[in-house]
């Protein structure tokens, strides 16, 4: 099974540009032959190029204007890209490619191929994830639903009714006997067509608290919520949680791992 994370919900390919030699330095990447630990003049050699994008983020104070990146045709880059210096009207930094074959493809999805079982179908990463955040998940290329509570094939589409509102706190009998929810997100419907996500400060009984300084429109009575973010809502095939303190991420797979 292949579980595949991203931390930015976009696939970028890259563009070919016509590199002359009126460029003032290239810079060759290459994530199959390429070293991080090789210089900024060893990098603007294509027998010797740097390996990865977080190694051209650290070095990107080096480049002038009218300076190149060139990423190896054929071959994929995991991560993002982040420019501080800066180029010129006349002398931009250019992003291209070199070499043969296919485009290079820059994809901030990551394979996660080593899992631990915790046991009722719930599974931890192996591996730290160098990310602060995880937007979309991926098993065989098919993107999964963050985990929930209720799951959204539940009655009423997955929400809970609010019974009762006070400042920056919902009341419900469903919460009762739920997971205590404190440190996730809760999903608020404050209308026909605002849904606001807010972090969760405490959770009591019927009730939770939240931080709901975000935006001016309140919660009322009948309107429907549910919670996000937490590993408690993970009880349906694919549901996922990132842990932004472990750096881990668990996923639920069920009898079907």
């Amino acid at each position: 099974m292949k579980v595949q994370f991203s931390f930015v919900f976009i696939l970028l390919l890259m563009m070919a540009f016509p590199f002359g030699s009126g460029y003032a330095a290239k810079y060759y990447i290459s994530s199959e032959t390429g070293d991080d630990n090789r210089t900024v003049e060893e990098a603007q050699n294509p027998a010797t190029p740097w390996k990865s994008i977080a190694k051209v983020n650290i070095e990107c104070n080096a480049l002038n204007p009218g300076d190149a990146i060139l990423f190896k045709r054929g071959e994929t880059f995991y991560g993002s890209l982040h420019l501080s210096a800066s180029g010129t009207a006349s002398s931009p930094i250019l992003v291209g490619e070199y070499g043969s074959g296919t485009k290079p493809i820059l994809t901030s999805f990551q394979t996660i191929d080593k899992w631990k079982p915790l046991g009722n179908g719930l599974y931890e990463s192996a591996e730290f994830l160098n990310t602060a955040t995880v937007q979309v998940l991926l098993i065989n290329g098919q993107r999964q639903e963050m985990g929930r509570y209720p799951n959204g094939n539940a009655a009423n589409t997955g929400y809970l009714t609010i019974e009762k509102v006070e400042t920056n706190v919902i009341k419900s009998a469903h919460l009762e006997s739920s997971s205590n929810w404190e440190g996730a997100n809760i999903v608020i419907r404050t209308k026909n067509w605002v849904i606001n996500n807010y972090s969760i400060q405490s959770h009591s009984g019927d009730q939770i608290k939240y931080d709901g300084n975000i935006s001016p429109y309140k919660p009322e009575a009948g309107y429907g919520f549910f919670v996000s973010n937490h590993l408690g809502t993970l009880d349906s095939f694919g549901e996922w949680y990132f842990n932004p303190s472990t750096k881990k991420i668990y996923v639920y797979l069920g009898e079907q791992s």
